[in-house]
């Protein structure tokens, strides 16, 4: 499904679905599962999980200008 068109580009915009009790991130993996599926070809759906940055706390106070809120 497209969405809106921003400076002349379309984005697509995915829906997540579940099937066989995993929740896919879109009906092209659903798709894609349920073909491999009826292929006979053995495989994992995300069975692996990459951290790239451990995440932290930012102690201190940030100010952050917003389109619609002055500087706070």
């Amino acid at each position: 499904m497209y969405g809106k068109r921003r400076k002349g580009k379309k984005t697509i915009q995915s829906s997540r679905s579940k099937f066989d009790g995993i929740q896919f991130a879109s009906q092209l993996e659903v798709f894609m599962y349920k073909a491999l599926k009826e292929a006979n070809i053995d495989f994992e759906y995300e069975s692996e999980v990459f951290q790239l940055v451990e995440g932290f706390h930012f102690g201190n106070s940030s100010f952050e200008r917003t389109a619609t809120k002055p500087l706070r």
